[in-house]
């Protein structure tokens, strides 16, 4: 078997060069979302997690139930500007509870993200029968006598579930 040559290497990592002298005047408009208190990114850049709430034993979810929720738990930012913080916010019908947390120093989410964020624990998590619940930003889930913890603690954290977690 024989060696690829440089010039096929060179060749090869072209185009990873053009992408990189693209994506590279991209990085300095970072900056303008930096705060005085910590680098903010968009929510949309985490990841939706989907899990299996066993205790208690909760059902499975209701897509439909969970995307017409969904329209109403965004809506709510756009209606009501001011949310309370620090603490757990629910809407939930049989089928479907969305929940989400913003501490103090959390940016408020737009409607866009709102539905980008739901929208994405959703279409992973909400029709895939191994799971009945999805979060995003959520390290431990909350429960009746806890909050949880959030991976990033200075962003809202999102959670789809068959019922409320909390109060």
């Amino acid at each position: 078997m024989q060696r690829p040559s440089l010039s096929l290497l060179i060749l090869l990592l072209q185009p990873l060069y053009a992408i990189s002298v693209i994506i590279r005047p991209f990085l300095p408009s970072l900056n303008t979302a930096y705060n005085h208190t910590h680098l903010r990114f968009p929510l949309s850049f985490l990841p939706a997690h989907c899990t299996r709430i066993e205790n208690p034993r909760s059902s499975g979810l209701d897509p439909t139930v969970c995307a017409q929720l969904a329209q109403a738990t965004c809506i709510r930012f756009v209606v009501s500007p001011r949310v309370d913080r620090n603490r757990w916010i629910w809407l939930e019908q049989p089928g479907c509870a969305y929940g989400y947390y913003l501490p103090r120093e959390a940016g408020m989410p737009t409607s866009d993200e709102c539905h980008e964020i739901l929208g994405s624990i959703q279409s992973l998590c909400a029709r895939d029968e191994r799971f009945n619940a999805g979060s995003v930003n959520v390290r431990d889930l909350p429960h009746f006598a806890d909050d949880g913890s959030a991976t990033f603690d200075r962003e809202g954290r999102w959670i789809m579930a068959p019922e409320r977690l909390t109060r």
